[in-house]
């Protein structure tokens, strides 16, 4: 539960940071709001997978 945790944090985090940096690239006129929160959706989920597998195998 605690790997999860921290690992959505870090996830959401680096999420955000890829949302970001990807509609600076593309130009804003031509994000759309959904793909930005898949991007930090799938961020959190993938930061949440990670910190279980990391927690499980300490």
């Amino acid at each position: 539960m605690r790997g999860g945790f921290i690992g959505g944090i870090f996830g959401l985090m680096a999420g955000g940071l890829a949302a970001s940096l990807w509609s600076s690239v593309i130009g804003q006129d031509r994000v759309t709001w959904s793909m930005t929160f898949g991007a930090v959706l799938a961020g959190a989920t993938l930061g949440m997978i990670w910190g279980v597998f990391h927690q499980r195998r300490k």
